[in-house]
Order: structure tokens, then sequence, then C-alpha cells
């Protein structure tokens, strides 16, 4: 029997999740579906060709342990995508990911492809693909090859606009957050590793960057405390600012705190460890990047040092952002189970101590120390948090 191979060409330059909408369609539809990297060597990348093969691995990868711990993350799923994902599960050769250079069409007859997959978003895309099409009809005429093109359109209101230039802008401008929106957590992480690197730290380091081996060590392992919760904070940092223009804090400081808080085992060694970095660089008040990162343990030492208490409480909030985040709550809840999967944390082990963590939070009397984060963001929180305690209890019992 003759499969019906699909060809889903394009530079991916990066990956995101309309392509992968897209992707979800094709699966579901066609026993085999090749995604092409395009390879243009006359044009100056954003990435590697071999790296954005390696981000949709990663991403199809989040999205198939996303559909596993939909229940946690409070994710609907659409019906093409649960059987896209259920394929991915129960048959992971239905897809295969190549880099190519030429013609899409060229590249999907060399993998005796019979469809050519592309996308459509319901606004800018209608006339570009109708012209396209017409080419590639026109292209394979020449060759006597039938290759149909199949459209699908990319629906998902919060996607329509969104493409790999809009997603490598709001990187550039520092607008960590909202790309994070439009791309796999995996994704995500690897292209706030990419910016952090050239920017942020390259900054507050004057662009010593070769003591940095122990945050890419750390960062690019973790599920949850990673380089996207690095670059969450930063922004969020820089939006503060924003919002509260006559509120001064030590700026250069605060971003190195930022940057080592989740390195060690424990804020003691990400200090020590931060300290250690500081002396090298000949930084500045390292005993204030110390003190910021202990704020990080969320014990109740911060108003006794009356010199920084706000800056510590700043810090403090900044890290526990994401408890408050509506969007972005669900996609945390399972990334930090992940991250103690991997540490081979066990499931009952793991669920006690969920529950034990969220409760203490709860009992707090503020989970936001300054009156800025607690006005926008304690009710959210505490609403977030209840959900995800009511869930585990649910399977403790």
């Amino acid at each position: 029997m003759n499969l019906r191979v699909a060809f889903y060409g394009g530079s991916f330059n990066p990956f995101t999740e309309g392509h992968r909408v897209c992707l979800c369609h094709a699966i579901a539809m066609y026993d085999k579906v090749i995604v092409g990297v395009g390879v243009n060597p006359d044009k100056e990348a954003f990435l590697t060709a071999e790296q954005c093969v390696r981000l949709i691995k990663a991403s199809l990868a989040d999205f198939v342990s996303m559909f596993k711990h939909r229940e946690l993350i409070g994710k609907d799923f659409s019906i093409t995508e649960q059987i896209a994902a259920e394929r991915l599960i129960y048959c992971p050769e239905c897809i295969d990911i190549i880099t190519y250079s030429g013609l899409t069409i060229d590249a999907a007859i060399a993998n005796e492809a019979s469809v050519l997959v592309r996308g459509e978003r319901l606004v800018g895309d209608h006339d570009a693909e109708m012209q396209l099409a017409h080419i590639n009809r026109e292209l394979c005429e020449i060759r006597g090859y039938e290759l149909q093109t199949v459209t699908f359109p990319v629906s998902k209101a919060d996607l329509t606009y969104v493409s790999s230039t809009a997603v490598k802008n709001l990187l550039k401008q520092g607008e960590y957050i909202a790309a994070k929106r439009y791309v796999s957590p995996s994704v995500h992480n690897f292209l706030c590793e990419l910016m952090l690197k050239q920017g942020e730290y390259s900054s507050i380091t004057s662009g010593k960057r070769t003591h940095c081996a122990d945050l890419v060590k750390t960062y690019r392992k973790q599920k949850y405390h990673n380089f996207s919760h690095i670059a969450y904070m930063l922004n969020f940092l820089k939006i503060f600012k924003v919002m509260n223009p006559h509120k001064w804090f030590p700026k250069k400081e605060m971003q190195m705190a930022i940057f080592w808080h989740d390195v060690g085992c424990h804020e003691d060694v990400s200090a020590e460890m931060a300290k250690d970095v500081a002396l090298k660089l000949n930084f500045g008040n390292y005993d204030l990047v110390k003190k910021l990162i202990l704020a990080t343990n969320h014990k109740e030492q911060i108003k006794d040092d009356k010199d920084n208490s706000f800056y510590l409480e700043l810090i403090h909030d900044l890290d526990l952002l994401i408890l408050g985040d509506v969007k972005n709550y669900g996609t945390y809840a399972w990334q930090v189970r992940l991250e103690y999967e991997e540490n081979l944390v066990c499931y009952e082990e793991y669920v006690k101590g969920r529950i034990t963590l969220l409760s203490s939070f709860l009992e707090k009397n503020r989970i936001y120390l300054t009156n800025y984060f607690y006005e926008r963001f304690e009710v959210i929180a505490r609403e977030n948090m209840r959900k995800e305690r009511d869930f585990w209890l649910s399977k403790k019992l």
C-alpha cells in the first residue's frame, strides 16, 4: 500500500505555535509527514538549520508532554490536536524532520510526497498563499509530477497575527513574556538563552561571558528554573520601572542576582557562586547581590534589613510573579512537576510536598510584599494556587 506522504516545508526560524497547529493537521490526516527546514545560504538566519531541527523536535516533545498532563495544565486541545498527539505517542515514525536547500517542491518530490502542506493565518496570508500555490502548480507541471497543495488555516485567535518574525522582534525588544505565548516552553528557553547572553548578561559583565558556564549548565537542563524564568523576571523588572518611574533600585545588582539566584541547589549556594563570579569580574556591590539572592528563599527576614528592604521585596515578588499569571500558570505547574520528576522525586512524595508548599503560601497574609505587585496579582495568584492544590488533593485521594 502506498503511503500518503505530506511535505511541510519552511524556514521555521523559529518554530512557532502557529507552525505546530498546522503540523498537527497534517499529522492527523496523512500517513507520514516530512518537515523540511529550508536552508538559504544567501540569507543570514537567526538560527542555524540544525538548531531549527532541534527546536522542532523539542516543541513536539513539549506538545506530547503537555497533552499527557493537560488536566494539570488546564489546557483544552482540539480534536485535531488530540489525534496528532496520540499518533506521536504511539507512532513516532509518522514524522521526519530534515533539512533541504533549493526549491521546496523539489525536496517534496525527492521525498516522494504527494501533498505539499501550507499554513494560512486568518489575516494577511491568503493572497500570498494563492500565488505560491499557482507557481508550484506550474513548476510541478514542468516536472511532470503531481503534487497537491493543501492549506490548513491557523484558526486560533491568539495565533492569527503571530509569525517567526514577530517572535524575533519581541525577543529583541526584551518582551520575553509576550514571546512566551507563541512558542513552546523548550523553544522559549533556548531563545531566551541566546538573547540574554547577547544582551542583559553581556551588559552586566561588560561582555565577559566566560564565567557563565554554570548558568548555561544549570538552566539548560531545568524545566522551569531556567533561562525562561530569568527572562520573565528581567522583563517585568523593566515593566516595573516603566510603571513606577520614581522608584529607584540598583539595576545592575538586581540583574546579577536574578541571573544567579537559581544556579545552585539552594539560595546560599547560588549566592556564593554569584559572589565568586562578581569578584572575578570586579563587580560593584556583590554583598548586595548576595542579599538579593537570599531574598528569593521567601523567608521572613527581609524586613530586618531596613536599608535594602525595598530591593529585597522587589526581587522576592519578581521571583513569584508566575503565580499570578493567568495564561502561564498551568504551564508553570507542569514544568515544576517535570523538573522534580527528572530529579527522581517519586510521585507520592512530590504530591505531598507540592500540597504542603501551596498551602504554606496560601496561609501567608501576603504573597507579594510590594504594593504594586500585591494589588495586581495577589488575588489571581491565590486562585491559581488553590486550583492546583485542589488538583493534587484529588489525586491524593
